[in-house]
């Protein structure tokens, strides 16, 4: 994840704002709670993982919050690129015939990808709104 971060810190990258448009479940944010992505939060919270996370950090007032909105963008970014890297490799140890490894790559993958983006995507979700109320424009 790092390497990935200071590669986009060099060569900046976003995908297209249809990408990070988030669906009508997303804003709903139930099935991410079935999923335990609340708890996912918590975990990273209690073991201060959380702490390495360099974008999304909340600062004072309503430029925080937009502040905060461009972090969450720019961290699930990452984490999205970190997964799709990770599923090519993972697919090489399959078509070898690692089982192991693509079944360790696989739930390190779910693990450190696939819930961060979701933790993101739920997070913004509940951020949206408040920037709404507040004056922000509609990016949803």
């Amino acid at each position: 994840m790092t390497l990935v971060w200071l590669m986009r810190q060099v060569v900046p990258f976003a995908f297209p704002p249809r990408y990070y448009r988030l669906r009508p479940f997303e804003i709903d944010g139930r099935l991410f709670r079935r999923l335990g992505v609340v708890t996912f939060k918590w975990l990273l919270f209690k073991s201060r993982v959380e702490l390495l996370n360099f974008s999304a950090r909340l600062s004072h007032g309503r430029r925080g919050l937009h502040g905060l909105e461009r972090g969450i963008r720019e961290a699930e970014t990452d984490h999205a690129i970190a997964l799709l890297v990770m599923v090519v490799i993972t697919i090489h140890a399959a078509t070898n015939a690692w089982w192991a490894l693509a079944s360790w790559l696989l739930l390190a993958n779910v693990v450190a990808n696939v819930y961060p983006i979701m933790l993101q995507r739920h997070t913004l979700a509940r951020l949206l709104p408040v920037l709404q109320k507040l004056g922000g424009r509609d990016r949803r």
